[in-house]
């Protein structure tokens, strides 16, 4: 009796063993998104995000997948909200979401004269130079 109950608890680990096999892998697990961060940059200039923190857990073969890099151009300042949003293969998602700061570019003064040195009386002419992303509004 004793070896007929060993019999089927073998046969049932083996069974069980074969199913789970057949079966695949367990329930599927939601990736994770990490946008990393935190992010700030200055108005028209490029501003890259790095998602690579992000994983999916269960790729299937014990390892993890990574994220992507993305790149983007503020064109005025402010605080943007933004999110990453990634998926696996099974359409599960995850979201991360970040504020990104964008300060102002200043104007830059600049000017040029032209003669610089002579006799007087001297006639100058200054020339302005001054530039800004946001464009000039106005000069003292």
């Amino acid at each position: 009796m004793y070896k007929k109950i060993c019999v089927l608890i073998l046969l049932l680990l083996v069974f069980s063993l074969f199913i789970s096999s057949v079966l695949g892998q367990s329930e599927n697990q939601v990736p994770v998104a990490d946008a990393g961060g935190p992010y700030s940059g200055i108005e028209g200039v490029t501003v890259s995000f790095d998602g690579s923190g992000s994983y999916d857990p269960d790729v299937g073969d014990g390892e993890t997948g990574s994220g992507e890099t993305v790149t983007h151009i503020y064109s005025q300042e402010g605080n943007y909200d933004v999110s990453l949003t990634v998926y696996d293969d099974n359409s599960e998602a995850s979201t991360d979401q970040f504020l990104v700061s964008i300060e102002d570019t200043d104007p830059v003064a600049s000017f040029s004269a032209s003669p610089t040195s002579g006799n007087a009386p001297l006639t100058v002419t200054f020339s302005d130079e001054s530039s800004s992303y946001d464009g000039l509004v106005s000069w003292d």
